[in-house]
Parts: C-alpha cells; sequence; structure tokens
C-alpha cells in the first residue's frame, strides 16, 4: 500500500505520517519512549496510607513525629518536605 493511500484512508497528514513512520523505525513503536521512565515515588502506597491513618486519628499530629512513625514503623528515612 502506498504512503498516499494509507494517509487517505487514517486521515492523517503527510507530516504526522512521516513523524510515525519515524518513530516506528527509530524505536519499534509508534509512540515515542522517554527519555527518563520518571522518578520512583518516594514512599509507597501504604506507607501514604500509614501517614493518612495517623492524621485521622491525631489531626493535631507534627510533621516531624510522622517522620518518627515513619521510621520506627516502615524503617523509612524521608523528609518533612516529603510528608509535606
Amino acid at each position: 500500500m502506498t504512503a498516499k493511500k494509507i494517509r487517505k484512508l487514517t486521515g492523517v497528514s503527510k507530516r504526522a505520517q512521516q513523524h510515525i513512520h519515524k518513530n516506528f523505525r527509530n524505536y519499534g513503536t509508534v509512540v515515542k519512549k522517554p527519555l527518563v521512565a520518571g522518578q520512583r515515588h518516594l514512599l509507597t502506597g501504604l506507607e501514604i496510607t500509614f501517614i493518612k491513618g495517623c492524621l485521622k486519628q491525631q489531626p493535631d499530629m507534627y510533621f516531624s513525629e510522622l517522620q518518627q512513625e515513619l521510621k520506627e514503623t516502615y524503617h523509612v528515612i524521608t523528609s518533612i518536605s516529603t510528608i509535606c
């Protein structure tokens, strides 16, 4: 099938078709892969749920107290800015 026929059937522009073809040629997929997959989360879902539970039981808890609870319960050392 020709490139022109593919554009007519799919409704994409010539430039979009070239871009898609280039990505497929370079990456083996039509979607360009990100250079970096992103940072991993500093806290797991379980640890975040733990923080929420602590605050639900004691809403006036200091961040430093949350920090200490995380350290004692999950052996996680984190900054206060991460908890905020």
